[in-house]
């Protein structure tokens, strides 16, 4: 550039003109030469990809990593009796985790709360319920979905294939539930208000048979089951 202000300022000077023209040649060629050297300048990174070229940034990088995700609580599969739950869990990322998504059974993803600590409240149908976790990160990656299978159980057993066989003094009651329970029978006469509840079961069955002794012979009695799941309910 100062070659280019010494040609001008001696062109000025110049009163030959064919020493003009000359110089008006060497002007616009080095001109040119400099528009091509800053066009060629405007096209080479800064850096060489270690870290060099003033703080250039390095060069580019990818992240190829996947982000993980896990569920401490729930720590396994379980059955509950209350709808709400809150899961909770944690994830890591080699960069940086952007969010962590919970689905629950088929439907949408949703945000937990925290991203490398999180949680997150569900209302359970009752049944069987799938819970799916996700985390992302802030190059877009997703991880491998983690699960668990949460059943809620609100409802009784359910007493069914009764048969009642008799003797003068004593009856024997079989019946199966449709989950594992313990049974008791409640009866009492007819004509009697006081109950006698009969539970003589120590362990959860789904088949049960529950004897009835020392009943007056030629009475009437009316009787009932109760039944009661390892959840409590009855």
């Amino acid at each position: 550039m100062n070659l280019i202000i010494m040609i001008i300022r001696k062109m000025i000077k110049i009163n030959n003109k064919k020493k003009m023209k000359k110089a008006i040649i060497i002007l616009v060629a080095l001109l040119f030469l400099v528009l091509q050297i800053n066009y060629v300048e405007s096209l080479v990174p800064i850096g060489d990809g270690d870290g060099d070229g003033g703080g250039g940034g390095g060069g580019s990088t990818s992240d190829t990593t996947i982000p993980t995700v896990a569920i401490t609580i729930p720590s396994s599969d379980l059955t509950v009796t209350s709808s709400s739950i809150t899961i909770s869990g944690a994830a890591s990322d080699n960069v940086a985790v952007s969010k962590v998504q919970v689905q629950l059974n088929s439907g949408v993803w949703q945000d937990a709360s925290g991203t490398t600590s999180w949680s997150k409240i569900l209302t359970l149908s009752q049944g069987s319920n799938i819970v799916k976790v996700r985390a992302n990160d802030t190059s877009g990656l997703i991880s491998n979905i983690g699960s668990r299978t949460i059943t809620l159980d609100t409802q009784a057993p359910i007493v069914s294939a009764v048969l009642v066989s008799t003797t003068l003094n004593s009856a024997t009651m079989t019946f199966t539930t449709n989950e594992l329970a313990k049974s008791c029978v409640e009866y009492k006469t007819s004509s009697n208000v006081n109950v006698i509840l009969n539970c003589p079961e120590t362990s959860y069955l789904t088949s049960h048979s529950i004897t009835l002794s020392n009943l007056i012979s030629s009475t009437t009695y009316d009787y009932r089951f109760y039944s009661e799941d390892q959840l409590g309910n009855a």
